[in-house]
């Protein structure tokens, strides 16, 4: 089966409605990995235009073969009039087409309703103002800003109600209208309502300039002949891209298209300049069609396999353990051409191949003791190709690597038997390995999923449908914006336990250790000792005596050996250790104030504070599943990770550090941010068979009614405002601060009251209402009014 993945679709929808719209805009549409150029590949739309029936939209994508110098033009047809609903068109729309006495009788009908409508606002406002007016006018007196605010909500209160009565007297009296009394004609001009979008054209470089687009989009709309060539590729810029695009790989080099260089971003227009002089001259060469027409005579599809290479693939599919997911046959040769070597335009790629889907060791391992025997195969990555696992591939001749594979097949196969019961490379793990299946005898199961249903999401037959939903979660378990940090702590919790049983049965490996320990204690706020003035303290006269530069500098010092020892030993810093030198978390580490306790002690922090004081808190452990539909890279972090696997196999991705990043692609296809949030946190959790109270303690509630809760429930958030008269006003900057959990300035840590900046003041509230407390170094600093 050869693998073509078609060219991605943009990320808005097909049919869009509205009123045209004129000149540029900017939207960003997606952020996605990009497979072909292993960088974040942005798509931004440029420019829309409308011409006769058909919408084209230019975008932007740094993920194309030249990047910034390529946008691409998409094009869509108007769909017909008779088959696009009524409902799709506004009520302004089809007002203007209706034909009489329809027009008069309901353009009469909507304005008696909208003067109704209007009435008691525009009264309204009238008695807000009215007040301020005579008397205003002869005592130079001003509207206050409290009435004009009243007003102004009045005004767009009157707004939305007027739109809303618009698309009610549309429901009710005009899309259950008869088409007989709408002209047409005009619903055809003014429908935006457009289907089947596909890609139309590349510009490169210099073509790349909006008259340039922009007359291409007005003839391909207004000339039919012209719009038949385009669409059947053959006009002389078509061939030329065609060929321009098939050969930049081969001719200018994978690292010059990953480079950012302004040499290499030459190199390929150069290039593509030699192409655009040169194109008929290579088009009409004998060796070139003959290699065309050669080529071109089979056709690949998803469901059936290129015949030249269909012998060695049914050969490999018959060793255990072995399954193959894609092929290609490659081409039969190149063409020369001015000293170059050109591909010609094809649907075979350049080098001949097979993908894996399944590959287990050993298998692999027999391959790679028999690779030296065929110098025609290697198990490189194909140059360009990042998207295929495990591969075998031709070094540059095509036809003797289908051979070969062939023979290396039966050699293997031949062989089956002194490498297939070897103990530990059947495929299972070996016995005393730490990783064993969830079963009903391991009692509950982590991220709360009963066991027998973690085994049922880890069959081969569902393991695909499983990883794709913990994907869509993995963006879930990110949305800082969308979901309390304790119920994405929960999340993660599932994924780690969809991983462990993945891993038991197999669909997953551990590739890779990512490591975070160059990042450990640079949240370490060490500036705020600045204004840190002495030790434990219980009286004014003790604090008076203090020796502010010894405090800071035994502080200071302790601290760096405790950091020092963490990154020795690979060890968290001993809660204990800080508590001993008076240090609240708040003095140390990025806390959480959102939260139902004011000032947390160390007891208290959750697993993302915590995880602050451990050298392997930011490393990371990459798990990958290829599938033969799926291919996915899961990232758990370290401890969780190590929880999981064998101590050897940790000590050995620990000793050979690597790069990466999580990805998901399905069906060949990028699994975004935007397209998992688009599905329910809650309908996945359902699917995977999660009991969402046991591992999200707020039931996904939406984060920011969280905070209102929050807000609601101390008296440090200062809620002066009336809501109920004002509930529409925006709140002050400070006041917004405050309701999101930022204490009062100059409030106690402890209880949140004001007292008066002065240290006596301070030190009097201390003793009268919290004698009994211990004080920290945060407080002590606070009493001597140098905190806040």
């Amino acid at each position: 089966m050869h693998h073509d993945a078609p060219k991605t679709k943009r990320g808005e929808p097909v049919q869009t409605l509205g009123p045209e719209h004129k000149g540029a805009s900017t939207q960003i549409t997606n952020v996605v990995l990009s497979v072909e150029r292993r960088c974040p590949s942005m798509r931004m739309t440029t420019d829309k235009m409308y011409y006769g029936n058909y919408r084209f939209v230019v975008e932007f994508d740094s993920g194309s073969e030249t990047g910034s110098n390529q946008p691409t033009v998409w094009v869509a047809e108007k769909a017909d009039i008779d088959a696009v609903p009524l409902k799709q068109f506004g009520a302004a729309q089809l007002l203007s087409a209706l034909i009489e006495p329809e027009r008069s009788r309901l353009h009469a009908a909507l304005s008696e309703e909208q003067r109704a409508c209007r009435q008691p606002f525009e009264l309204g406002i009238a008695s807000i103002q009215q007040p301020f007016r005579a008397a205003g006018e002869k005592q130079g007196q001003k509207m206050p800003e409290k009435a004009k605010r009243k007003a102004r909500k009045l005004r767009e209160q009157m707004k939305t109600a007027l739109q809303r009565l618009e698309v009610e007297f549309a429901r009710r009296e005009l899309w259950s209208l008869d088409r007989q009394w709408y002209d047409h004609s005009i619903l055809q001009a003014q429908s935006r309502a457009y289907s089947g979008e596909f890609s139309l054209r590349d510009f490169y470089f210099e073509e790349a300039n909006g008259p340039h687009i922009r007359n291409f989009c007005r003839k391909f709309a207004l000339d039919e002949a012209y719009r038949q060539q385009v669409l059947a590729r053959e006009t002389r810029w078509a061939r030329r891209n065609a060929l321009f695009v098939r050969n930049l790989l081969s001719v200018v080099g994978e690292d010059a298209l990953l480079s950012n260089g302004r040499g290499d971003d030459r190199q390929v227009h150069d290039f593509f300049r030699w192409v655009d002089a040169h194109v008929e001259e290579i088009l009409a060469l004998p060796e070139y069609q003959r290699l065309k027409e050669e080529d071109s005579a089979f056709e690949p599809s998803a469901g059936e396999l290129d015949p030249l290479i269909l012998p060695a693939v049914e050969a490999l599919n018959r060793i255990p353990g072995v399954s193959t997911r894609f092929s290609c046959q490659g081409v039969s040769g190149k063409v020369r051409s001015q000293g170059r070597e050109l591909l010609v335009v094809s649907p075979h790629d350049e080098y001949a191949y097979v993908s894996f889907s399944e590959l287990g060791q050993p298998a692999r391992d027999v391959i790679v003791a028999l690779l030296p025997s065929f110098p025609g195969i290697t198990n490189a990555r194909i140059p360009g190709n990042f998207a295929l696992g495990s591969v075998l591939r031709s070094t540059g001749d095509n036809l003797r690597f289908r051979q070969e594979l062939v023979e290396l097949a039966e050699r293997m196969l031949a062989s089956v038997d002194c490498w297939s019961t070897r103990p530990g490379e059947s495929g299972s793990h070996p016995q005393g390995s730490a990783t064993v299946a969830v079963g009903p005898e391991d009692g509950p199961a982590l991220g709360a999923i009963p066991p027998s249903r973690l085994a049922w999401l880890c069959q081969p037959e569902q393991i695909e449908r499983t990883l794709h939903l913990l994907f869509y979660l993995n963006h879930w378990a990110k949305a800082r914006e969308r979901l309390p940090s304790a119920d994405r702590q929960g999340l993660y919790r599932v994924k780690a336990a969809v991983v462990r049983q993945a891993l038991a049965v197999s669909p997953v490996s551990p590739v890779s250790y990512i490591d975070g320990s160059p990042g450990f204690a640079r949240g370490f706020f060490l500036n705020l000792f600045a204004r840190i003035m002495g030790r434990q303290a219980t009286s004014r006269a003790d604090i008076e005596v203090l020796d502010v530069e010894g405090t800071k500098a035994f502080l200071q010092e302790h601290l760096a050996t405790l950091i020092a020892q963490a990154r020795s030993t690979r060890q968290p810093i001993p809660e204990s250790e800080l508590a001993a030198l008076c240090l609240e978390p708040g003095d140390l580490l990025d806390i959480h104030w959102i939260r139902n306790r004011l000032s947390p002690g160390w007891s208290e922090l959750d697993e993302s504070e915590t995880v602050q004081l451990d050298p392997e808190g930011l490393s990371l452990i990459a798990f990958e599943h290829v599938g033969a539909t799926a291919h996915y890279i899961f990232h758990l972090p370290f401890r969780a990770a190590e929880r999981l696997l064998p101590q050897p196999r940790v000590r050995d991705l620990k000793s050979r550090p690597g790069n990466s990043r999580e990805s998901g692609e399905y069906f060949g296809g990028i699994i975004t941010e935007e397209e998992s949030l688009e599905h329910p946190v809650g309908e996945i959790l359902r699917e995977l068979g999660v009991d969402v109270a046991a591992v999200c303690p707020y039931r996904l509630t939406d984060k920011q009614v969280d905070v209102s809760r929050l807000a609601r429930r101390y008296a440090y958030w200062d809620d002066e405002e009336d809501w109920d008269d004002e509930d529409w006003e925006v709140p002050s900057r400070l006041e917004s601060h405050r309701r999101k959990g930022e204490r009062i300035p100059g409030a106690c840590p402890l209880c949140g009251g004001a007292v008066e900046p002065d240290p006596a003041p301070r030190i009097e509230h201390w003793r009268q209402n919290h004698h009994y407390q211990d004080l920290t170094v945060s407080q002590v600093a606070w009493l001597l009014g140098s905190g806040n």
